[in-house]
């Protein structure tokens, strides 16, 4: 019964087929019901972790606003710190300027007077600068130069009144000068104690320390109204012309002295050489003091020349030294002396024989005084380039002296 026994296979094998359909479907359905399980567990995960995120970003952001807050609640602190300390400093300084106006109004009405005389003895000083100047200009112009000096003797007469009504002003106001030293002595007292100062009294002490009180010092008036009164009729020459007399008398006297001892040397014995000799040292050495004392007026009268009276210097010859050249200077004067080789002692040539300029070695006293060692340099002043030369080098040895 083939037939019969190929249609229960069949069967069988549909049986076996709908079972393995079955369970690959049973299969299919556990992995779509596990796929779901896991998606729905994904998704869960995934739900999860963003509401995990948005709260840790919630959290930041919140964080964030609050640093934020805090950093422009310390800001609007600082600015208004700021503001408050501008304020304080701004009022500060408006304190100060008032105390400081104070006080130099203050400072102003004790000095008014004084700084008028002042005033005073500038305008004075600089109108007998300028005569001064006018005199020194007119040089050997006669006409101009006595103009010149009455003027200027004008000029001195009136700054030495000037000098007398600001001594008389000061005078006048000592018992003011006593009361603002006392004052500021106080207030410095007063600052070294606990209390210390106030700003109005610090700032008038520094005004009374640095302006008021050295401002009210009389300095060297008295001193300069002195010298002026001093000075007022130029001074005598006549002490000047005995003292050159004197050395020219001497000088001539050595010229004699010298010529016997040359005639001696040539002509006499050994003792009247001796004596000869002797006799020139005796005559050089009242060279030396008769030029000495010549020297000591001269310096003497250009002194008062150069400050109160300089058209002497035009006048008077004996006060010219290298003047004809147009050299003549302070620096000039102030070595100003009528010498010869002859008038010095112990005469040695110590420069080369080609050298520009000769110089020895010497020395030279007077007065009694003990005789000292120098070193002279000899210029051909009939050149004006030597001129040049001595009075650079007259400068130069001034700076170094």
């Amino acid at each position: 019964m083939p037939h019969v026994a190929t249609a229960k296979e069949a069967a069988a094998e549909r049986t076996v087929a709908e079972r393995v359909a079955a369970k690959r479907a049973a299969a299919e359905r556990a992995a779509a019901a596990r796929a779901a399980a896991e998606k729905a567990a994904a998704e869960k995960a995934a739900a999860k972790r963003a509401a995990a995120e948005k709260a840790a970003a919630e959290r930041a952001a919140a964080e964030e606003a609050n640093k934020k807050a805090m950093l422009e609640a310390e800001e609007a602190e600082r600015v208004a710190a700021e503001l408050k300390q501008a304020e304080e400093a701004k009022k500060k300084a408006e304190l100060v300027a008032e105390a400081e106006r104070e006080a130099d109004e203050r400072a102003e009405a004790k000095l008014r007077l004084w700084k008028m005389e002042l005033d005073k003895m500038a305008n004075a000083r600089a109108e007998l600068c300028k005569e001064q100047h006018r005199v020194r200009e007119a040089n050997d112009d006669e006409p101009l130069r006595d103009d010149a000096t009455k003027r200027r003797d004008e000029a001195r007469v009136a700054l030495v009144r000037v000098l007398e009504e600001a001594l008389h002003v000061h005078n006048k106001g000592e018992e003011e000068r006593q009361s603002l030293n006392t004052e500021a002595a106080d207030l410095q007292q007063k600052q070294q104690g606990e209390c210390g100062l106030t700003l109005a009294e610090q700032v008038w002490l520094e005004r009374l320390h640095n302006h008021v009180l050295p401002m009210l010092e009389i300095g060297t008036v008295r001193e300069e109204q002195e010298d002026l009164l001093h000075h007022t009729e130029r001074p005598s020459t006549v002490e000047l012309h005995a003292l050159h007399k004197e050395w020219i008398a001497a000088t001539d006297d050595l010229g004699d002295r010298q010529n016997d001892e040359n005639k001696a040397k040539r002509h006499a014995s050994a003792a009247d050489a001796a004596t000869a000799i002797q006799a020139t040292r005796q005559a050089r050495s009242a060279v030396q003091r008769a030029e000495r004392a010549l020297h000591a007026e001269r310096m003497r009268l250009a002194q008062v020349a150069a400050a109160h009276f300089p058209e002497l210097f035009a006048m008077e010859p004996l006060l010219k030294l290298g003047a004809a050249e147009g050299f003549d200077s302070d620096d000039l004067r102030r070595v100003l002396v009528k010498r010869e080789l002859s008038h010095y002692n112990d005469m040695k040539l110590i420069s080369a024989t080609n050298g520009r300029h000769k110089v020895w070695r010497a020395s030279y006293a007077g007065d009694g005084a003990k005789a000292e060692l120098c070193v002279l340099k000899e210029y051909n002043l009939s050149d004006a380039s030597e001129w040049k030369a001595l009075l650079k080098e007259v400068k130069l040895l001034g700076q170094l002296s």
